[in-house]
């Protein structure tokens, strides 16, 4: 045993507290009157001198076993521990007050309100007064209120009203499961608990806002009130009970129950149908007796047979009923009706002037005996289902709007043709017409005159074919044109008619416009054996035309199918390559004309595929505009842009980067709070990104366009109009835009100082930019004659390979002069 530690249970017992002189016998009756448990600690031996009966009681054993007990070896938690040492250290120790746990005699644990306080006894020796206040009633009581609060939740969950509890102010106190889905309240509405979201978002379903929980919390008596019923404004009609909430006999809420009675009112409005139905069926209704005579008829039934009521009493069921291919069908149904209970079919009714198909049931009638009693027939006359099936059929096959063949149609008589051509050894030509730019027309004028336009469409390309040929529309501004025995000179003929009527003026509305299209043809049986191939063919003709700008026609050749292919191909590798990080961004330097000196870069999108090595822009860019992936592609470029420049900005480097937005980027919606966005997580200033917008932005709504950019312009970024010349913009445009300079294409650069065209073109953009007060930058300089020219036109800067070629952000910034820090040796 090791001697220097002995165990809390060998410490010497101190002498009773009653038998110490220096602490009065008062001291033990005043702990004894104590409700709490409360022990008396020698300071100093850090041991239990006495305690109260209370504190034995929660002991669980006499007193007298308490004490000479190291207070450790009642209270060990690691509160308590650190309390003791700093008191044996220290005895003006702080005081302690928490909760804590007690071990008691028999080894259980019980958590208590501990409260510690030093107290001297009249002979200046200083102990420690422990009280210790029970939890574990109190925890009984939390834990039994946590149970009926959970039962009480649980039953108002399970509870098909949807419940609101409101306080008297309106104010939410609790609402159930089904109050949430009944009103289809928003995560963040229920999660936040805000009173204020929550009646707005219930006065927003109602069409009564008078009636919403808010309007009812206003109303001074919490009294309960009769059902009322609440429409919303999807169409829902709920039920509204309003009962007060009672505690100690005084109103303290109220409580809202609520119950969706669509259905029922659905219900209760189909019967009332069901009942009128009944009494004034438009079926024709007789009922016969067990001889299957006609002992009564309704109204619908008398008219339908043309005679009276009174004429038909009496009459044999079989004699108004007949099966046109089998007369004696309705007598044998009849007897055997008897054994089958009913019969659905179709049979035909003959009225006084004529025959009439009719969907018949026949239910046999039985009033309990051994025999039926008569047999209902429920008639339903066809002839007006039948003429409506015949005019449906036409209708499937029929354009509404146009009223040409639709697609349906148009297959149907591509097989049919077809057939006939593999008989007969006939040729046939399939024509695809998509009329160019109608998106833009439809935007701009609006779909009541878009469709106007494709009526008129219509109209012109069916002038242009023989009796014969079918010309159908395909949905949206596709049409088809079959032509019989038809090869490539009838095909060429046909179309060229089609695009010189369609080149003819036309005006809608008082707006005036030209048309042009897109052709695609297909031949059989050279371009395909089936109508699917021939469509398909004909369809990749089209769109190559759309490439070419439109206005002509296009014969199928087989590529055409492999580039479809390989541009389908290109596109998932690319947005696979954007997801797996392979695209990355080089930044070409742009230089002052006259100092020579750095001014910015422009970000370029490179694309380095693992294993076909580098894929030139001018490949895969157009790819993304066609499938509309350029939207995406252009957010990281713009993203990776902004967070270069902010890396060089840190790093000592200011240099302004410009970046490329396509038409469809600038179309999206957010894009002015996309940049916002970046620039202020990147903490990049405003003035550190230009945005270069192609011409074809400017196409649309002008005043949208404008709004967009001038919120650009106002937060500071910068805005050019890049590749100038080539595209649609014109002076009006430019005196409203708000942007800071154009860019000229390299087109007219490459061919400078020779070209006298190019020259006088890139001298008429440089003043007309001056007379805007604009800055002018040349793109694709690459030998020192260019720059002079462009030097003595007045031209600001410029960009290309004579200075540099685009290059990777850690050549660029070792270009710029930006030495990268060297790492520190440990």
């Amino acid at each position: 045993m090791n001697c220097l530690n002995p165990p809390f249970s060998l410490a010497r017992p101190p002498a009773s507290i009653t038998d110490n002189p220096a602490v009065p016998a008062m001291l033990q009756t005043l702990l004894d009157g104590l409700l709490d448990a409360t022990l008396l600690v020698d300071a100093a031996e850090q041991t239990v001198l006495t305690g109260n009966p209370a504190a034995a009681e929660l002991w669980g054993a006499p007193l007298a076993t308490l004490r000479g007990r190291a207070v450790l070896d009642l209270l060990a938690s690691p509160e308590d521990a650190c309390f003791w040492i700093e008191a044996g250290a220290h005895a003006s120790a702080r005081s302690l007050h928490s909760d804590s746990m007690m071990r008691r005699h028999d080894g259980s644990t019980c958590e208590v309100e501990r409260r510690i306080s030093t107290l001297m006894l009249s002979d200046g020796r200083p102990t420690w007064l422990v009280s210790l206040h029970d939890l574990t009633p109190r925890r009984a009581i939390e834990a039994e209120l946590d149970r009926l609060a959970e039962e009480l939740t649980s039953a108002l969950d399970c509870s098909a009203d949807a419940l609101l509890v409101t306080d008297l102010d309106g104010a939410m106190r609790h609402c159930n499961r089904a109050f949430v889905q009944l009103w289809q309240l928003p995560d963040e509405v229920v999660l936040s608990r805000d009173d204020h979201r929550l009646h707005q978002h219930l006065q927003a379903s109602l069409l009564d806002a008078s009636a919403s929980p808010a309007a009812v919390a206003a109303q001074p008596n919490p009294e309960s009130s009769a059902p009322r019923r609440l429409q919303l404004r999807d169409g829902r009609t709920l039920e509204r009970r309003v009962l007060p909430q009672y505690g100690r006999g005084e109103p303290v809420g109220r409580v809202l129950a609520f119950r969706d009675i669509s259905r029922e009112l659905a219900d209760q409005a189909r019967l009332q149908l069901a009942a009128q139905v009944f009494e004034a069926s438009q079926d024709a209704i007789y009922i016969t007796d067990a001889q299957h005579r006609i002992v009564a008829v309704n109204s619908a039934g008398a008219e339908l047979a043309g005679r009276s009521a009174a004429a038909l009493q009496g009459l044999p069921l079989a004699e108004l009923l007949h099966d046109p291919a089998d007369l004696d069908t309705v007598p044998l149904l009849l007897g055997e009706l008897r054994y089958q209970g009913q019969w659905q079919g179709e049979l035909a009714l003959q009225s006084r002037s004529d025959v009439h198909p009719v969907n018949a049931t026949l239910l046999d009638i039985r009033d309990g005996g051994p025999t039926p009693a008569g047999c209902i027939a429920i008639l339903r006359d066809r002839s007006e289902q039948l003429a409506q099936q015949d005019a449906l059929r036409e209708l499937a096959c029929r354009d509404s709007l146009t009223g040409l063949p639709n697609r349906q149609h148009l297959n149907q008589r591509l097989g049919s043709e077809i057939l006939d051509c593999e008989h007969s050894g006939n040729h046939l030509a399939l024509l695809l017409i998509g009329l160019d730019r109608f998106s833009q027309l439809n935007d701009s004028l609006g779909p009541a005159v878009g469709d106007q336009v494709l009526a008129e469409v219509a109209r012109r390309l069916s002038g242009c074919v023989r009796p014969g040929d079918t010309v159908a529309r395909l949905g949206g501004d596709t049409f088809a044109v079959l032509l019989q025995h038809a090869q490539v000179k009838a095909a060429e003929q046909v179309a060229s008619r089609m695009l010189l009527t369609l080149a003819d003026g036309m005006a809608v509305d008082g707006v005036q416009f030209n048309l042009s299209a897109s052709i695609g043809a297909a031949l059989y049986p050279d371009d395909g054996r089936k109508g699917d191939d021939l469509v398909k063919n004909a369809d990749s003709a089209m769109h190559r035309v759309k490439q070419r700008n439109g206005n002509e026609l296009c014969f199928y050749q087989p590529q055409m199918n492999t580039e479809l292919l390989a541009r389908l191909q290109l596109d998932h590798a690319m947005r696979q390559a954007l997801r797996h990080g392979h695209f990355r961004l080089h930044y070409q330097p742009q230089i002052d004309l006259h100092t020579n000196r750095l001014i910015g870069c422009e970000a370029l999108l490179r694309w380095r595929d693992p294993q076909h090595g580098d894929i030139s822009p001018s490949r895969f860019i157009p790819v993304a505009e066609e499938t509309g992936f350029i939207a995406e592609l252009g957010d990281w470029v713009l993203q990776e842009a902004v967070r270069q420049a902010a890396a060089w900005r840190r790093q000592g480097l200011c240099v302004p980067v410009a970046v490329n937005v396509s038409a469809l980027q600038f179309q999206q919606a957010g894009l002015v709070d996309r940049v916002s966005e970046l620039l202020i997580a990147n903490d990049l200033p405003a003035d550190q990104l230009e945005l270069e917008l192609t011409e074809s932005v400017l196409l649309g709504d002008i005043h949208e366009i404008l709004g967009e950019l001038h919120r650009l312009a106002a937060s500071g970024v910068r805005l050019a109009i890049d590749d100038f010349g080539t595209g649609y913009s014109g002076l009006g445009y430019l005196k409203r835009l708000p942007i800071h300079r154009l860019k000229i294409d390299r087109c007219f650069v490459d061919q400078l100082p020779d070209d006298a065209s190019d020259a006088a073109i890139v001298r008429s953009v440089i003043e007309m930019a001056h007379a805007l007060k604009l800055d002018v930058i040349a793109e694709g300089v690459e030998t020192e004659a260019q720059r002079r020219f462009l030097a003595e036109a007045g031209c600001q800067s410029y960009q290309g390979w004579l200075h540099a070629p685009a290059l990777s952000a850690e050549d660029f910034a070792r270009r710029a002069g930006l030495v990268p820090a060297q790492p520190q040796v440990a």
